[in-house]
């Protein structure tokens, strides 16, 4: 039986309906639908689907279970289709006026005005339904894919993958706040979590963007960048960036970019445990490509090419051990403080111990050593 006691409105076909109330609503076939304190609403077609507080909303079809409400509190809504996916509002939490769900299965948004979920399945754009008053997801969207959440996160994006991130639960103990302007295109398990406003991770296999504002993941799988703004990594495996503003690793596995500020790996080349490495004190540093090559606390320093090269030590002023050194190709060659050195191809070279502005081109099993500045050695050995 049919119950209709609002003005100007309307039941046609289907059974069990309840307009309320409400003013202008309409319900059109199916069955067991219900339009409670709302107004101009419409349901048409499907199970068991209800309106609650929210005027000029729709539901095209589809089924939800129980006593639960399809739109409640989220005038302009609507819900298309699908299988117990909802709109929730609060008036306590923040209304959820303006948002759509396509379709698909167990999608919600909770508590987010002009939120978008287009399909999929156990999507959800808000907080769950225990989030504090304000822990909204303003005008973000999930096109599709499965058990993917942008949480308290204004003008986020997810275009679709397996259960991707933006964003944390309100219900987490010391969150790092939102990642308002963020984006997940696609892959799985990747997350951009709370306080990386502005980030960027276009798909790719467990990679992760941690308090980072501003930084970006292409793709990859297990890259991290981790309280490094405006960091930046292309692919590879298992690259990480970590206290290490404007830092950049292009490719490669195993690169890891430590306290170096501005510092770059073009191409991490690892077989095993990370070993293509700029740690800390190597403020704009570059690795050039090559195989297990490393620069430790030496700013502006650069290993181009070559394998097993390495420039850092201690240097007796304190800081920055070989700053502004280079080695360029060759392998098992070695700066170690020494400021402003160069080594030139070859193996087994070694500037070393306060030798200042020297230089080795290639040959083998060359040294300069025991603070004597200025020493030039071609090709001997």
């Amino acid at each position: 039986q049919n119950s209709v006691a609002g003005s100007h409105s309307a039941i046609v076909g289907g059974y069990s309906h309840n307009t309320g109330t409400t003013t202008a609503s309409f319900i059109g076939g199916g069955w067991d639908h219900s339009i409670l304190q709302g107004n101009y609403g419409s349901i048409v077609g499907g199970y068991k689907n209800k309106l609650l507080r929210s005027d000029y909303a729709f539901i095209g079809g589809g089924e939800t279970v129980g006593s639960a409400f399809t739109i409640s509190d989220a005038a302009y809504s609507a819900v298309v289709g699908g299988y117990k996916s909802k709109i929730e509002g609060s008036t306590t939490k923040g209304l959820s006026s303006g948002s759509f769900i396509g379709g698909g299965k167990e999608n919600s948004i909770e508590y987010s005005a002009h939120a978008f979920i287009g399909g999929g399945s156990d999507n959800l754009v808000g907080d769950y339904g225990d989030g504090a008053p304000g822990s909204s997801s303003y005008s973000s969207a999930i096109v599709g894919g499965e058990t993917n959440y942008i949480y308290n996160s204004d003008y986020a994006f997810i275009g679709g993958g397996e259960n991707n991130q933006v964003g944390e639960a309100s219900t987490l103990p010391n969150r790092a706040g939102p990642s308002d302007h963020s984006t997940i295109v696609g892959g799985k398990l990747n997350a951009v979590h709370g306080g990386s406003t502005g980030s960027f991770i276009g798909a790719g296999l467990g990679n992760d963007i941690v308090a980072s504002l501003r930084s970006a993941i292409v793709g990859g799988a297990s890259n991290l960048i981790s309280q490094s703004s405006d960091s930046f990594i292309g692919g590879g495996t298992s690259n990480n960036i970590n206290l290490s503003d404007r830092a950049t690793i292009l490719s490669g596995k195993n690169g890891s970019i430590v306290e170096s500020p501005g510092a770059t790996i073009v191409n991490a080349a690892s077989s095993g445990a990370p070993y293509s490495n700029i740690f800390s004190g190597s403020e704009g540093a570059i690795l050039g490509g090559g195989f297990l090559q490393s620069i430790d606390n030496s700013r502006f320093a650069s290993i181009l090419g070559g394998s097993h090269n390495k420039i850092g030590g201690v240097n007796n002023r304190g800081f920055n051990a070989s700053e502004y050194s280079t080695v360029v190709g060759g392998f098992f060659n070695q700066i170690s403080s020494s400021l402003r050195s160069f080594i030139g191809g070859g193996s087994n070279n070694f500037i070393v111990t306060g030798s200042n502005y020297s230089a080795i081109l290639a040959g083998r099993n060359n040294s300069i050593s025991g603070s004597n500045e200025d020493i030039f050695v071609i090709g001997s050995n």
